[in-house]
């Protein structure tokens, strides 16, 4: 088990479409803020930028004020800043984090014991897209070999968000924030509130938010559709029932609707996200016995997509309803096995079903099809872990943990009809042989992994760390029933075998009053890599153009990359941070590259931060990014050439009460696109079909946050 707070600390979020009275306000996701929530030393400080401390070598926390600076539209964008991330985008809105070239379902967003799903097949709300920078206290990305004990195996990166207030402890009475933005890029504004109130052994905590964005323009002058609106909020308590007992519960709500996504066939018409954790947590006053938890964690996701605003509407009218339904539960008992070891054991358990069915009318005739795109689909995951960390000697510490999980797996509504009236099961059959005409099916998948770090000196260390881990196939990838989709076709593959993963990576951190440096290299080797990849070419509805087929098949890959973050410091205002990652990916079996890797990235700012008499800070940075030419054509994908983008952003606190934040993105309006942003699937604003869709062009961003 974590430290005390961990451990006692989970909260929750829930979102609903008529909460109209919880959440009044919240207007872009231009999130307002700099600075910590009110009650923390760092809301009042200049924030200097130094190598984030890492609770495990490759395991790093990000802090709420720097999710909440003025020009993150979500949380996503913020964890995109960290190096060995990027985003994949399919629109302005729903940004899907890649951590080291793994994307998907690869990396796990968590909340408490539960995993949480996006309820579009497409990948339109990526499940980060729910956890909004307001309602996160804690923020750990998991980029290296994660800690068993965290949840389901899986064989990507890791975020795990803690949404409970600490606020009883630190600084009992009440307080509030009312915060404000704007951004010029896609003429957007946020506006908030959010009030926090402890005393004695109770604690609680809310918001309300909403936001609205409007369409941009790119540094070319290309405008692109990128309408959203968002409204939503939570609330969270923790209690105290008796000394050495946490009582924490939370529940969150988000409302999106009308937003534009021209890299699909599809807008989003509106959804519903509800969300809710509970964790109880004793400590245990036994000589071994130190602490035990329990975690609870549900998910309602209801999601409403269309055409109505496409160009193709007049010809064929199509709409898609989808939902998710996830609950997670989790049993943990830390022990004491001497004075240098701990060992951490429990039990978790998931249940996640997703559903969803599109349909289509050709406008002409009135003739309708239905497709069951996520044919009644169900995951159930049971699983047990046990952790051990000791320290044998003063400088070297070790971490040993393994996990196994079963997964149940199954379509219930996988005998229906599909396009032409072919059973669904048939249509598996049909692109991956008999074997794959299955609706059920059970593995087993686990992880187990070791982390040694040495201690050379005061700031620094080095870490060595190995292990293996595994994931079943995902709905879609398993289930997603043969029917439209981006670009052509789609059909998920029953017969997938578990996707496995060995992974080594070795690091270290140095640290000096007038320096940080800290560095990372990794090297993975899968076996049973699930790649999304073109199946066929074939004329599917008679127009006698051929279509793309695109499904899901197994094949041997390798990744090799690193991080490198140096901060050298003049004196005790100046600093220039540095970044830069990069990762090379491997298609092993068929000899070319993987999919969906992003190019090598280096980040460059020169910074300034004062703290008398006004506190205020500056930077002055640029964003070089390379070319990637290693593409996968059978993805497909499209070469993208370097680029690079200069920013200006400056924050200060002229009273107690008061901090402001302004920025000046894309200064010198270059006219780029980012490889992992999908092209235009249909004729949009000024795109036509095929198009890379251009970032933003210059933009002004201001933030304005007051405490009371």
């Amino acid at each position: 088990m974590t430290n005390g707070h961990s451990v006692l600390d989970k909260r929750i979020i829930l979102r609903s479409r008529s909460f109209s009275l919880f959440l009044f306000c919240q207007a872009l996701t231009v999130e307002a803020f700099a600075e910590a929530p009110p009650a923390r030393a760092e809301r009042d400080e200049p924030i200097e930028v130094t190598v984030t401390e890492a609770r495990d070598p490759g395991t790093e926390e990000i802090r709420p004020a720097e999710l909440r600076r003025a020009r993150h539209s979500s949380t996503a964008e913020a964890v995109a800043e960290e190096p060995g991330v990027a985003v994949v985008r399919r629109g302005a809105a729903g940004a899907e984090p890649v951590v080291r070239g793994q994307g998907g379902e690869r990396v796990v967003t968590q909340l408490g014991p539960l995993p949480l799903y996006g309820a579009c097949p497409g990948h339109m709300d990526p499940p980060l897209s729910y956890l909004r920078p307001q309602l996160v206290e804690r923020l750990t990305l998991a980029k290296g070999l994660p800690s068993v004990t965290l949840g389901p195996a899986g064989t990507g990166g890791r975020v795990v968000v803690d949404t409970t207030p600490r606020i009883a402890a630190d600084a009992p009475g009440s307080e509030g924030d009312v915060y404000a933005a704007i951004d010029s890029a896609r003429s957007g504004h946020a506006i908030g509130l959010e009030l926090t109130s402890g005393y004695r052994r109770f604690d609680i905590g809310g918001s309300m938010e909403s936001m609205r964005q409007g369409d941009y323009r790119s540094g070319g002058g290309l405008l692109v559709p990128a309408r959203q609106s968002e409204y939503g909020g939570h609330v969270a308590v923790s209690s105290e029932p008796a000394r050495g007992h946490r009582w924490s519960q939370a529940v969150g709500y988000v409302h999106d609707q009308d937003v534009d996504f021209p890299a699909l066939p599809m807008d989003l018409d509106w959804t519903d996200a509800w969300l809710y954790d509970t964790s109880y947590a004793v400590a245990v006053d036994d000589p071994v016995l130190e602490a035990a938890e329990l975690g609870f964690a549900t998910s309602f996701i209801d999601h409403a997509m269309s055409n109505l605003h496409k160009p193709n509407r007049a010809q064929l009218f199509a709409d898609t309803d989808s939902r998710v339904r996830g609950v997670g539960g989790a049993a943990k008992l830390s022990w004491r096995l001497g004075a240098r070891t701990t060992l951490e054991t429990g039990l978790d358990a998931t249940r996640v079903l997703r559903d969803a069915v599109r349909h289509r009318t050709l406008v002409a005739s009135g003739q309708r099809f239905r497709d069951h795109v996520w044919p009644d689909t169900r995951q159930h995951t049971v699983g047990g872990f046990a952790e051990v960390r000791t320290r044998p000697v003063a400088p070297l510490t070790l971490r040993v943990g393994a996990r196994v999980d079963h997964v149940a797996s199954s379509a219930l509504a996988a005998q229906e009809p599909g396009p032409g009236g072919t059973p669904i099961l048939e249509q598996y059959g049909r692109f991956y042989g008999t074997d794959a005409e299955r609706s059920i099916d059970n593995e087993v998948v686990g992880a187990a992994n070791a982390l040694a770090e040495w201690t050379f000196g005061p700031g620094i260390s080095s870490y060595f760390g190995a292990g293996v881990n595994s994931r079943a196939a995902g709905a879609t990838e398993r289930y997603f029933a043969f029917s439209p989709a981006p670009g052509g076709y789609q059909v998920g593959s029953p017969a997938l075998a578990p996707e496995r993963k060995t992974a080594v990576e070795w690091g270290g951190r140095w640290q000096w009053d007038w320096m940080s440096f800290a560095s990372s290299a990794y090297l993975h080797r899968y076996r049973n890599y699930i790649l999304s990849t073109t199946l066929a070419r074939e004329d599917v509805n008679g127009d006698g153009t051929p279509d793309l087929v695109r499904g899901f098949r197994n094949v041997s890959a390798r990744l090799l990359g690193g991080e490198l973050e140096f901060v050298p410091r003049w004196g005790d205002h100046f600093s220039v941070p540095v970044s830069f990652s990069v990762v090379y990916g491997e298609n092993v079996s068929d000899q070319r590259p993987l999919p969906e890797i992003p190019p090598w990235e280096l980040a460059v700012a020169l910074r300034t931060a004062h703290s008398t008499p006004v506190p205020w800070w500056a930077e002055l940075g640029t964003r070089v990014v390379g070319p990637q030419d290693r593409i996968d054509p059978e993805f497909p994908e499209d070469r993208t050439p370097a680029f690079s983008v200069m920013h200006l952003r400056a924050g200060a606190g002229p009273w107690h009460a008061l901090q402001i934040e302004a920025g000046i993105e894309n200064l010198l309006d270059a006219d780029y696109h980012e490889h992992l942003t999908r092209e235009a699937v249909m004729a949009a604003g000024d795109l036509a079909p095929g198009d890379e869709i251009p970032a933003p062009g210059r933009s002004f961003n201001l933030g304005v946050r007051a405490r009371f």
